[in-house]
């Protein structure tokens, strides 16, 4: 038997494939209210405008990684782009932004620009500290500027690399915690605080700092960077900084800017993809078929609460309490879950395929597949097949392919192929499809 053999003779009744064709199917419907950042075949960072599609590109390797999907987000750094900066001794910081320095080092703006489409401004530190131990700081925002309460998740993340010079250490990349009196708390405990920055190229060190968890009595929150100089040590380096942002949430989104000269906070809009109506009904059978779907979440963190691949359901959206069949992920772990809804939203399967048995995680492009008869269910990510489901009431009358989300619930990721099979497909098809 050849490998070919194991492979269904079934032709796919659906094939949605994002990553090579970097077009949508005239039957998938689009929309996002804002502008967007995507990353161009040849690595750059663009602009879209509302209601284009991003098909998304790795920075470092231009590896096309398909429709990005991604929820709702705001960033609250009002100058993300580093706009209003003059080069001078010391120059002129942009806007909003501020510098704390220690005695006997001069920070000086030295230029700004783009880099790749990222938007940078290049700050030196120069000198030998006369004091104590100090830690000079550049602040994203003014006291006060980001308001913020008590038991929020929030996470930050920057662009950064070393042009000139030879850092005395590591950076740390984290935010304070100020209360109504602007006195500070403490440091927001994010889970990935230092970094040290290369002289490779600045679209390939975007720093994710991770998340943190705002205090009792926080009013509002100040992102930062800052660089560890002992007393007597003499400093000469020069960093460029593109592209900050802090988000209110358990993991950092891609890059969310403002106009052009006009800095202010400013938000990206969900996007929504499906297919409805006879756009779906057309390859769709409600008594059996086959969803495979390679994929994988954005970033680092993975997603929470609940975070679906795809969904077939009544309507456009996340709900199942009319029934449903999909893939999805819950809480954050890194299992990959089938769940069939019958019509009164009651689940009638619901296995998870754990890393050990995928060999995959969130972050790792995955194909995942659903099979589904009558009393007849199973799914399968990376080759692995777990056991089948023999007791199964499956949704009447679906009308709508949900592909990804990007509500308030659910979370970000890159969609870079959706096949079905109009077919139960056996155990050795599905274990070979989902290689």
């Amino acid at each position: 038997m050849t490998v070919r053999d194991l492979y269904t003779d079934i032709y796919p009744n659906l094939l949605l494939d994002f990553a090579n064709v970097k077009a949508l199917d005239p039957r998938v419907t689009f929309a996002r209210a804002s502008s967007a950042v995507v990353v161009d075949p040849t690595g750059v960072y663009r602009e879209v405008t509302s209601n284009v599609p991003r098909f998304d590109h790795d920075p470092v390797t231009g590896e096309s990684l398909g429709l990005l999907i991604e929820e709702q987000r705001t960033n609250s750094i009002r100058n993300p782009r580093g706009e209003g900066a003059v080069a001078g001794t010391p120059g002129t910081t942009p806007t909003n932004w501020a510098v704390q320095t220690v005695s006997g080092v001069l920070t000086t703006v030295v230029g700004f620009g783009t880099e790749d489409g990222i938007s940078y401004v290049d700050i030196r530190y120069a000198g030998t500290n006369s004091g104590s131990t100090g830690f000079p700081t550049i602040f994203f925002e003014s006291i006060g500027g980001i308001a913020a309460s008590a038991s929020q998740v929030w996470s930050g993340s920057l662009y950064a690399r070393l042009i000139a010079g030879a850092l005395p250490t590591s950076v740390t990349f984290s935010a304070w915690e100020l209360d109504v009196s602007n006195a500070y708390l403490r440091n927001t405990s994010f889970s990935a605080p230092s970094f040290t920055p290369t002289t490779a190229a600045l679209k390939t060190q975007r720093v994710l700092a991770g998340s943190g968890t705002t205090g009792a009595n926080t009013t509002s929150i100040r992102p930062l960077i800052a660089v560890t100089v002992n007393s007597g040590q003499a400093v000469d380096f020069t960093l460029r900084i593109g592209w900050l942002q802090l988000e209110l949430g358990a993991f950092a989104t891609s890059p969310i800017l403002p106009p052009v000269g006009s800095p202010a906070q400013s938000t990206r809009a969900a996007d929504a993809a499906n297919m409805t109506g006879t756009n779906f009904s057309s390859w769709y059978r409600h008594d059996q078929g086959t969803f495979v779907i390679e994929s994988r979440w954005f970033i680092v963190q993975p997603a929470v609460p609940i975070s679906y691949s795809f969904l077939a359901n009544k309507a456009p959206g996340g709900s199942t309490t009319t029934g449903g069949i999909g893939i999805w992920n819950w809480s954050g772990n890194d299992n990959f879950n089938g769940y069939i809804f019958n019509d009164s939203g009651v689940i009638q399967f619901s296995p998870g395929i754990t890393p050990a048995e995928s060999g995959s995680t969130l972050t790792t492009m995955t194909k995942q597949a659903l099979a589904y008869r009558v009393n007849d269910a199973v799914i399968a990510a990376n080759g692995f097949v777990d056991t089948t489901d023999t007791s199964v009431t499956l949704p009447t009358n679906l009308t709508t392919l949900n592909i990804g989300f990007a509500s308030s619930s659910f979370t970000s990721q890159y969609v870079k192929r959706l096949i079905y099979y109009p077919a139960r497909l056996t155990t050795t098809e599905l274990q070979a499809i989902s290689r």
